[in-house]
C-alpha cells in the first residue's frame, strides 16, 4: 500500500497533522513512532492500582477557543478541572496569578 505522507513521531502535532491530512484532504498517512504509545510526552496511563500516571510529568493544556474544544471533543479528551498558580516577585511586590487549566489525558 502506498501513502501520500509519512509522519515521523506520534506526538500532539503529528497526530493532529495526520488526522487533518486524512479527514480533510483524503490523503493516506503513515505515522511511525519509536515509543510503544502515541501522544508524545503528554502520554499517561492507569497503573495496576487504578491511579492515572503522567509518564513524562504533568501536562496542562490551556485554551479559551470553542473551536479548539469542539475539535478535541471528537477524540474523547478527558478534562480535569484544575487551578494552575504561578508566583513571582516584581520590584519587591509579590503577585499570585491564578489560571484555570485543563490537563489532557489520553489525547489521541
Amino acid at each position: 500500500m502506498l501513502f501520500d505522507w509519512l509522519i515521523v513521531g506520534a506526538g500532539y502535532s503529528a497526530c493532529v497533522m495526520a488526522e487533518r491530512l486524512a479527514t480533510q484532504l483524503g490523503h493516506r498517512v503513515l505515522i511511525v513512532e519509536q515509543r510503544d504509545h502515541i501522544g508524545g510526552n503528554a502520554y499517561d496511563y492507569y497503573n495496576e492500582h487504578g491511579i492515572l500516571v503522567h509518564k513524562y510529568g504533568p501536562h496542562i493544556f490551556h485554551t479559551k477557543s470553542k473551536k479548539v474544544w469542539d475539535y478535541l471533543s471528537h477524540f474523547q479528551i478527558k478534562k480535569y478541572p484544575t487551578v494552575h498558580s504561578q508566583q513571582s516577585t516584581v520590584n519587591n511586590f509579590k503577585r499570585l496569578f491564578l489560571f484555570l487549566g485543563v490537563p489532557i489525558a489520553n489525547s489521541m
